[in-house]
């Protein structure tokens, strides 16, 4: 009897054994249980910020033939050189030339710029995924997903000042064009990296003839002082086609020659800068003859 009482001893201590190892066993978080704890960006648009999601609506896609722009509400803008890449890298400046490359404005109480990072696109899909240094300062990375896609550019180059070949005027004259402007959307920002979408205001700056253009194009400034200034000819999808750097504010003819740019409207910055402490910019739309 004692061998038989001792084995149902034995066998209790076992049981209460085994079920005490399984207790701490489970008292243990799982795998999965780990990985919960990882931040997961959600399938929708917005940016992952020191840990905080911040939801983006609407988020959308302008996309042309030079490329395309995504915009979520008012505070990202990425220029995509491209729309047959699936991943860009941060440039300084976009060319018409460049494959694969971006610029992107954060648009918080002062403008920023992307300094390094990528984005990776899955059109199909229709979802971005982004990955930046803004001002070589922080880090910031999310998703967008378009809500709506337009088949236009984000800006509208075609109301053009029409002069004939001796600069009189021919149409109802832009009021935003070759002017001293000091309102400035994002996308326009990144040309000259504008700390903030206002500067300096002023009236009329030049007159640019003829227009529409063939291969040159005349300058004549208001005030002449000979002092330096540059122009960015650029392409409806925010692109620079040409720089035309460090010359003087004095009367001029710009020489732009390309079939490529035939029957195509473009927008030429300029930006005067006196001296160190001052500057203006300014724009105006040109049209290329057929």
């Amino acid at each position: 009897m004692a061998n038989i009482h001792n084995f149902i001893d034995r066998s209790k201590i076992q049981e209460l054994a085994f079920f005490g190892i399984l207790s701490f066993l489970l008292s243990f978080p799982s795998c999965k249980e780990k990985e919960s704890s990882v931040q997961v960006i959600p399938d929708q648009s917005g940016y992952l910020h020191y840990g905080t999601w911040n939801e983006l609506r609407p988020t959308m896609s302008f996309r042309t033939a030079w490329g395309e722009i995504l915009q979520s509400e008012d505070l990202f803008f990425f220029v995509l050189s491209d729309t047959t890449h699936t991943t860009y890298e941060v440039v300084d400046t976009l060319f018409s030339s460049d494959q694969g490359k971006m610029r992107c404005t954060f648009n918080v109480s002062n403008l920023m710029y992307a300094t390094a990072g990528s984005l990776t696109y899955d059109r199909k899909l229709g979802k971005a995924e982004f990955s930046i240094d803004i001002n070589n300062s922080f880090h910031l990375e999310g998703k967008l997903i378009p809500d709506t896609i337009l088949r236009h550019p984000i800006l509208d180059f075609t109301q053009i000042t029409m002069r004939d070949n001796n600069g009189m005027i021919q149409s109802t004259e832009d009021e935003g064009d070759w002017k001293i402007r000091n309102k400035w959307n994002p996308v326009e920002t990144q040309l000259f990296q504008l700390k903030y979408n206002s500067t300096n205001h002023g009236g009329n700056f030049l007159i640019a003839y003829p227009n529409p253009m063939e291969n040159s194009l005349n300058l004549k400034f208001i005030s002449q002082q000979n002092k330096p200034l540059d122009f960015l000819l650029v392409n409806p999808n925010m692109e620079v086609e040409r720089t035309f750097l460090n010359l003087n504010n004095t009367n001029m003819q710009l020489q732009i020659d390309n079939p490529a740019f035939n029957g195509g409207y473009y927008r030429l910055y300029y930006h005067y800068h006196p001296d160190s402490s001052y500057s203006i910019y300014g724009s105006g739309d040109i049209k290329f003859s057929e």
